[in-house]
């Protein structure tokens, strides 16, 4: 026999600072996570084994433990109904659903996306709270044993592209070096759209490859060169996974003896230190000192994956939007080159 409707109201605090980033969104407290008083308490439950290897992270076993690495990465928790005429714990049941005050905490915070947990969580967000927000919900799956078809690894990775990956500058900037800063500042100026992911410091291509990931695009190559002289210096963009012989550049370029130019330069003609060279940093080259080179293949790609001026975020920008604005922009024209695979 069916269990009745009965009607159920949300008891548990949302989680979140004023620092929130992201906000995501069930429909309702299991009766499991009622009675444990706090969210996803059911012991078969995965979001808290996903969240964990979203950031890498041991899986977080207290409440406190739980809410520290929500706070630690911006995100707030929260569920879309307040209360309900509800079958167990069966959302399909779901019925005269009455929405949380979700507007009135997106207004003490940073909060600019919200992410949902199951389609019956999106359509309600959707229908009840999407008209006062103005904030377009992001699905993902649901977390729930229910939801079996979704694999452990199928589901921290569709979170990791989303909750890792952010549109635009960081609301909040406390913390971020001005260079990081003054290139944000530019791209939104001259309405440049792009995609951003935040993470460890990344000085080599390898160190990339989770970043490739998330951004859906290979991170470009960049090296600052120069000849023996020190008088020519270049910005070489090229496939990531491609490796630099000088030999091949030198005879296109007119230019012998290339090495790569020193810490020194680096930061006098772009404003740039290691590790966090990229095409942006021709924002700070205003006596054009510096070449631009790209590899043809890079001309082929829908987007661009670069640093802000800074190897601690990386940045997905459409290809045109670099050579047809930004570059113009800078006053820089690009000579392009073939280099070999071999």
């Amino acid at each position: 026999m069916c269990a009745e409707l009965r009607r159920v109201y949300h008891e548990l605090p949302p989680v979140w600072t004023e620092d929130s980033e992201i906000l995501i969104l069930g429909s309702l407290p299991s009766p499991r996570s009622r009675e444990t008083g706090f969210y996803y308490g059911h012991p078969r439950n995965r979001f808290w084994k996903v969240m964990a290897g979203v950031f890498g992270e041991a899986i977080p076993e207290t409440v406190c433990e739980k809410k520290d690495m929500l706070n630690r990465h911006r995100i707030a928790l929260w569920d879309v109904i307040e209360s309900c005429l509800i079958r167990g714990a069966a959302d399909t049941s779901i019925k005269n659903p009455i929405p949380n005050d979700i507007g009135g905490l997106i207004e003490r915070t940073h909060i600019s996306r919200v992410i949902t947990t199951g389609s019956k969580a999106y359509s309600l967000y959707m229908k009840l709270v999407y008209p006062h927000t103005g904030i377009q919900a992001e699905a993902l799956p649901s977390t729930s044993p229910a939801n079996c078809a979704v694999s452990d690894q199928e589901l921290i990775a569709m979170y990791k592209r989303k909750l890792r990956l952010c549109h635009g500058r960081p609301e909040n900037t406390e913390g971020r070096c001005k260079e990081e800063i003054r290139a944000y500042d530019l791209l939104d100026e001259l309405g440049i759209d792009y995609l951003r992911v935040d993470h460890e410091a990344a000085f080599t291509i390898d160190a990339c490859e989770e970043v490739d990931e998330i951004l859906g695009v290979e991170m470009c190559k960049n090296l600052f060169l120069c000849n023996s002289q020190k008088t020519d210096f270049y910005l070489l963009m090229m496939p990531g996974k491609k490796a630099f012989k000088t030999k091949y550049l030198s005879k296109q370029i007119n230019s012998s003896r290339l090495s790569f130019a020193d810490e020194e330069h680096m930061k006098s003609l772009l404003g740039l230190a290691p590790g966090s060279v990229t095409v942006l940093g021709l924002m700070n080259d205003t006596e054009h000192k510096v070449r631009l080179l790209i590899d043809k293949e890079l001309l082929a790609s829908e987007f661009t994956g670069c640093h802000p001026c800074i190897n601690t975020s990386s940045l997905r920008i459409r290809t045109s939007d670099i050579l047809e604005v930004f570059l113009p922009f800078t006053g820089h024209e690009p000579v392009v080159v073939e280099l070999p695979w071999d």
